[in-house]
């Protein structure tokens, strides 16, 4: 306990001593295995957590307390750790779902205590307070003020409601500020401030100096309100308060595009935005309800626990329904079965005509591979005989004898048999890629013949030295006739090779 206290004392001022403090309470409170130690000290991280911002952290804690709460049926365990659920949606601005905590833990605070008098007074001050936000957020500001200034009158001078007293003063400043009454909620902003004078706490300073800042702006006195924005930033980022960062840095964003300081409230933006999500409340809102409704699970489940302790009858019809449901539930077993081997028969099916299209796929492919060699074949003898006919040309061109009608003969033979010969391979290579020729001659009209036929052996990733045994060309001519493509084909610069180039066009 003394622990705790020192960890309550720090919180505000140094975070990082009171958050040793606090995790060695607990440690040695499950050391001790007290049910009791364990409750205070899950609470007390609780809080600590919620003060700082770290509102996912706060809610493991809470729900630690409410579990112990339920194990050892403890009402006090219950009213505190409700109502830190209730602080929790009162962060998410879910006012009705908090203020039906609040009253949830008021309910059994009464259970224990006996009478709203009997409840310890800090308890009635929170309860007061925090209403007073509840009908704050839900714009009555009557109601609201009605709350706090019954907490106010509970008030005393001890030191142990110092931080509930800051607070219920900054809280009704603030429901004078939303009411256009501006100097006398800076009043009670002050009243709040003096109660700091003995006491270090970063955390309400900070929040305080956002209320005046706030004020100021209102007011119209910008200097004043800049100045205060930055003392509170200032402070809140001293002692890792999180949220009291995002609300700053969001209202400092809000005055900034006020007065057209754009990139200023572009800055302070994005800085609330991450802060914001550093807070994670939309995880902790979904594990809020995860908890309520487990919560309820359990509560339910206990008073079923109780009731078959007291009625024998409804344990036996709580086993027949089951039975029933076991009955429902294997039927149900059986029909899903029959689904899921219909479905596995489908599958099979399935399985089979894709294995068959593979199979087929395989084929095709493998009749395509035919094609190509055929084709390349086809070409390699086409362009053999129309060099052999160029030879025999040369040849019987030295002949004197005859010689008018051998180059009718000749010139007919070789315009013929080289058309024919370039024409038969376009034809067969276009069956195969289909419009290969097509596309090249759209893409680049500067392309000749050979061009195109030289591209159509490189498509088919003939080596140089296989093109020139087709053609009967040497190898030089083949490698000047791939330079002059490249830089048909604008690759000159390029690090892109012509098997590449063509192995997908």
């Amino acid at each position: 306990m003394e622990l705790i206290e020192k960890s309550k004392k720090n919180t505000g001022s140094d975070y990082r001593e009171a958050m040793s403090f606090a995790f060695q309470a607990k440690e040695l409170a499950y050391q001790l295995n007290d049910s009791k130690l364990k409750l205070e000290t899950e609470l007390n991280l609780g809080k600590f957590f919620f003060y700082l911002g770290l509102y996912s952290e706060s809610l493991e804690n809470t729900i630690e307390v409410i579990k112990i709460a339920e194990v050892n049926q403890d009402d006090l365990g219950f009213a505190k750790g409700y109502f830190q659920f209730g602080s929790l949606r009162l962060v998410m601005e879910d006012y009705a779902q908090a203020r039906e905590y609040i009253e949830l833990a008021r309910k059994y605070f009464l259970k224990y205590y006996g009478a709203e008098d009997a409840i310890d007074r800090l308890s009635r001050l929170t309860m007061h307070n925090n209403l007073g936000v509840i009908y704050a957020g839900l714009s009555d500001y009557q109601k609201a003020e009605e709350e706090l200034r019954k907490g106010i009158a509970l008030l005393d001078d001890s030191s142990e409601f110092k931080t509930i007293t800051i607070q219920l003063f900054n809280n009704l400043g603030d429901i004078y500020r939303k009411s256009d009454r501006i100097e006398e909620a800076i009043s009670y902003y002050f009243v709040a401030k003096s109660k700091l004078e003995d006491d270090s706490n970063l955390l309400f300073d900070a929040m305080l100096d956002h209320s005046l800042a706030i004020s100021y702006v209102e007011k119209g006195s910008y200097n004043q309100a800049i100045e205060v924005f930055h003392q509170g930033l200032s402070k809140a980022k001293a002692v890792k308060g999180y949220s009291h960062i995002h609300h700053i840095s969001k209202s400092l964003s809000s005055f900034h595009d006020q007065i057209g300081n754009k990139d200023s409230a572009f800055v302070y933006l994005s800085q609330s935005k991450m802060y914001e999500d550093s807070l994670n409340l939309k995880n902790t809102a979904e594990n809020l309800l995860k908890e309520e409704l487990l919560s309820e699970f359990r509560a339910e489940k206990n008073q079923i626990q109780r009731l078959y302790e007291k009625n024998k009858n409804l344990l036996i019809t709580s086993i027949l329904g089951l039975l029933l449901v076991s009955i429902v539930l294997y039927v149900r077993a059986i029909f899903v079965r029959k689904n899921l081997e219909k479905a596995e028969l489908e599958r099979e099916k399935i399985s089979q005509v894709a294995e068959k299209t593979l199979e087929e796929t395989v084929i095709l492919k493998r009749k395509v591979e035919n094609t190509q060699k055929e084709l390349t074949f086809a070409s390699m003898q086409a362009i053999q005989k129309d060099e052999m006919l160029k030879s025999l040309t040369k040849n019987l061109s030295k002949n004197d004898i005859l010689k008018e009608d051998l180059d009718k003969i000749l010139n007919g033979l070789k315009t013929g048999q080289m058309g024919n010969t370039l024409s038969d391979f376009e034809i067969r290579f276009s069956g195969v890629y289909i419009g290969f020729f097509e596309k090249l001659i759209e893409e680049y009209p500067i392309l000749t013949h050979n061009d195109r036929r030289l591209s159509a052996f490189l498509k088919l990733q003939l080596t140089t030295k296989e093109i020139s045994a087709i053609t009967g060309q040497s190898i030089r001519a083949i490698e000047m006739g791939r330079t002059r493509l490249r830089k048909k084909l604008n690759l000159t610069n390029s690090e892109i090779n012509l098997y590449d180039f063509f192995v997908d066009y």
